[in-house]
């Protein structure tokens, strides 16, 4: 998260959402940043999965929910 101009958190990991034990590579947001796309192996499958960037809600650091 954008702390201030130049300033970001610390990286969280996102959750069983996003993250799998095998893990998932190629993120990349969608042009209205509505939307995280990214790669994932789910057993022994690979696939490419979307999710809602609302997720990202529940892992803001407190000091922006303030603002």
């Amino acid at each position: 998260f954008q702390m201030e101009e130049d300033v970001w958190s610390m990286a969280v990991p996102l959750g069983e959402e996003v993250t799998s034990i095998y893990g998932a590579m190629g993120s990349t947001l969608s042009a209205d940043g509505k939307y995280l796309f990214f790669s994932s192996r789910r057993g022994d499958k690979r696939a490419k999965y979307w999710i809602s960037t609302e997720i990202f809600e529940k892992f803001k650091p407190i000091e922006l929910q303030i603002k």
